[in-house]
């Protein structure tokens, strides 16, 4: 069943996790998607995360889970989750973060999802001032940092 909201999608997720449907739960994520799961596994692709999903759905778990937040912009959105889950007689809780697209038919699809497990978030956003750069020596040359220090990300404003 097409989802055509963006927390439509964690609640269909939810749904087919706790019922143990495989390819229900492989159908809410895109086919180029990443997934980060609590015990630290990476899965990138259909393939992929049907592969990981399946073994973790091998546990009989069922998950709860709560919208925290949700940040939606044109044809996008991020959507922050508290969730519990019991598998095994362990429970486990954390929160997650979703990038979802709304795709040509108008529903929305999964592009990323991280689980962190402990309340942790699934990963600190970057520090306010910090510049990145890409690695590897400064290039001789005209145009050359040399001795300027690393070049500024696209998005900080211009060094006076």
């Amino acid at each position: 069943m097409p989802v055509f909201t963006p927390e439509g999608v964690e609640e269909k997720l939810v749904e087919a996790i706790n019922a143990g449907d495989l390819l229900t739960a492989t159908s809410l994520f895109e086919g180029g998607a990443s997934v980060t799961f609590t015990d630290g596994g990476t899965a990138k692709g259909g393939v992929a995360i049907r592969e990981a999903l399946g073994e973790r759905l091998a546990a009989k778990p069922q998950i709860t889970s709560e919208l925290v937040n949700i940040l939606q912009g044109d044809g996008v959105a991020v959507a922050h989750y508290k969730w519990s889950l019991t598998a095994g007689g362990e429970t486990s809780s954390g929160v997650s973060d979703h990038l979802l697209r709304r795709q040509l038919d108008q529903t929305w699809l999964i592009a990323a999802l991280s689980r962190a497990g402990a309340g942790e978030p699934a990963e600190p956003p970057p520090q306010r001032g910090v510049r990145f750069s890409a690695p590897g020596p400064p290039r001789a040359g005209r145009g050359s940092r040399a001795g300027r220090g690393p070049a500024p990300c696209w998005w900080c404003p211009p060094r006076r």
